[in-house]
């Protein structure tokens, strides 16, 4: 009977609160917020060494269809259907959406694009975004470093003067 009361308890759960880093980033009026980890600079490395390997790695699904469109529009020799245009639109924005989400917050892009419908200018844009923001994180991370130093230090103050003030009171 014991057993079965025990076997009845919830199990307790323990919450520990955990943070990302965020790097602010302004792209005119609009704020996103880049996830600022290793793991995450890692990325933005690989993006600016070999874009289109990251694209064909993150959308490859859809490169088949854009592919097809690309051909259709090839073979009406420019006289594309704005239909065409329109899905060959839409691919370019699901590609770089995926993208974004990758490094952003996911729906910062959404944001930015909803604010600036230009896919042409934010494209243009990226180069400049990926070395600026890998300065920055360089930064971020340099200064995360020298405040874990400082803890480190500050903890290691607090332990030496309680050691002193033990050996006092002896």
């Amino acid at each position: 009977m014991n057993e079965n009361l025990q076997q009845n308890q919830p199990t307790p759960t323990v919450t520990i609160p955990f943070e990302v880093s965020y790097l602010a980033v302004r792209i005119g009026s609009v704020e996103m917020r880049f996830i600022n980890t290793e793991e995450n600079l890692l990325k933005l490395q690989n993006m600016s060494e070999n874009p289109e390997e990251y694209v064909n790695n993150r959308a490859s699904d859809l490169l088949p269809k854009f592919d097809e469109l690309q051909a259709k529009v090839a073979n009406n020799k420019g006289d594309a259907k704005w239909e065409d245009l329109a899905e060959v639109l839409r691919l370019q924005k699901e590609a770089l959406t995926r993208i974004m989400d990758d490094i952003f917050i996911p729906g910062d892009f959404v944001k930015l694009y909803e604010h600036y419908p230009d896919l042409r200018q934010i494209l243009a844009l990226m180069p400049t975004m990926m070395q600026i923001i890998g300065q920055a994180v360089g930064i971020s991370m340099e200064n995360k470093e020298q405040e874990f130093q400082r803890k480190i230090a500050k903890l290691q103050n607090r332990k030496n003067k309680k050691r002193r003030n033990n050996r006092n009171s002896r």
